[in-house]
């Protein structure tokens, strides 16, 4: 379990502190999207 929050909740965390000082200036947003796959699940 541990993985999977490390590259879908950390990474995007991340990528987004990351990103900051960039849109600060340009005054851009963030969007972040998600699926409802998690919550339903896959076969693996």
């Amino acid at each position: 379990m541990e993985p999977t929050i490390d590259t879908n909740l950390k990474g995007t965390f991340f990528c987004m502190r990351a990103a900051l000082p960039y849109l600060r200036d340009s005054e851009g947003n963030i969007v972040n999207l998600a699926s409802d796959a998690g919550l339903i699940g896959e076969k693996d």
